[in-house]
Parts: C-alpha cells; sequence; structure tokens
C-alpha cells in the first residue's frame, strides 16, 4: 500500500467546517440578542457578595453579578455589533452626537445623557443647600459630593440607573425593530 504524505491527523477540538470559517454578521447579532434576552428574562436585581460554607467548613465569599448592568452591558454590546446596519430610523433614534437639527427628545442615546446631567445637577443644587454642619457630618459618612459626579451612597445614582434600565430597554426594542426592517429572521419551513 502507498501512504499519502497529505494525511494529516487533527486533534477533534480544531475541527470546524468550511460553513465554521465564514463570519456571519447576521449570526453574530443573533447571538447577541440572545445574551441580552437571556440576562432581561431574570429578575434585575443589583450585584452582592454571599458568603457560603463548604462541607469542610471553608468559607467562600462569592460575588452574585449586579443583573442589571450586565443587561446593558449586553444592549451595548449589541448596540456596538448593529452600528454598521443602522439605517436612517436607527440613526435617528440611537446614534450618540447626531445632527443638532434632529429631534433630541428622540434620541434614546441623548436622553441616557440628558438624564444622567439631570440627576447629576439635582444632587448638587441639593447639596449646595445644606449648611456647612450638615455638609461636613455627609462627608463624614461618605455621602460628600463632588461636581460632575455621582456619589453611589446616594438615591440620585440609583434614581439615574433606575432611567438608564429602562431606557436601555428602549434601545433594545429599537433594536430588535432594525433587525426586522433588515428582514434578518429567516422563516423556517417544516413539513409534518
Amino acid at each position: 500500500m502507498e501512504q499519502d504524505d497529505k494525511i494529516e491527523v487533527m486533534d477533534i477540538e480544531d475541527f470546524r467546517s468550511q460553513e465554521d470559517q465564514q463570519f456571519s454578521h447576521q449570526a453574530l447579532v443573533m447571538m447577541a440578542m440572545r445574551k441580552v434576552v437571556e440576562y432581561g428574562c431574570q429578575e434585575l436585581v443589583p450585584g452582592y457578595y454571599n458568603t457560603e460554607e463548604d462541607n469542610r467548613g471553608k468559607v467562600k465569599i462569592i460575588y452574585k453579578q449586579d443583573t442589571r448592568k450586565a443587561f446593558i452591558e449586553s444592549v451595548r454590546t449589541l448596540r456596538m455589533i448593529m452600528i454598521c446596519d443602522f439605517d436612517t430610523e436607527a440613526n435617528k433614534t440611537l446614534k450618540l452626537n447626531k445632527e443638532s437639527d434632529q429631534n433630541p427628545d428622540e434620541n434614546l442615546m441623548d436622553k441616557i445623557k440628558a438624564r444622567k446631567k439631570f440627576w447629576i445637577e439635582k444632587q448638587q443644587t441639593d447639596w449646595n443647600q445644606l449648611s456647612q454642619g450638615q455638609k461636613n457630618q455627609m462627608q463624614q459618612q461618605g455621602k460628600g459630593v463632588m461636581d460632575d459626579y455621582f456619589n453611589t451612597n446616594l438615591p440620585y445614582f440609583q434614581n439615574y440607573f433606575l432611567e438608564e434600565l429602562e431606557i436601555y430597554r428602549e434601545i433594545f426594542e429599537s433594536l430588535t425593530e432594525l433587525t426586522s426592517r433588515l428582514k434578518f429572521y429567516k422563516s423556517e419551513d417544516s413539513t409534518g
């Protein structure tokens, strides 16, 4: 028997078909959308540390993920992936730093910036109304205020964060509508 020098033994883990080697933007979008849905279907709760003891008596501190932040980050990632697909309508509602002739109330990215600015200014206004003695007491409790920054120990950040979360839900809705306009969804024919 003749030996074929062109035969190469490969590890099964490294095997990829021709289809796997092709880049599919559509598949990438669907993967990112699946992740958003996965996080959005959970109860959106703040992160926290949980102390658990294993069967040997060893204490472990485990961080439970902030599912609200995970949801927001997954929508941001989806938007980042889909930015090359934006049509006129998506540009109007989802593109940051839009043209000045567009309606700022319709742009969701600008809405996030506006709500952040509103809550930071509200925090600063309320801080400025305090007496010096009240400010000193607040600072000792870690509740001091710096210009243009949130103090996460005060309710202003939480109010903003909850509004931001709802706006990101709207952004996901807009991205879902965009995939529909782009006809990303294919119907599956099945026979019974």
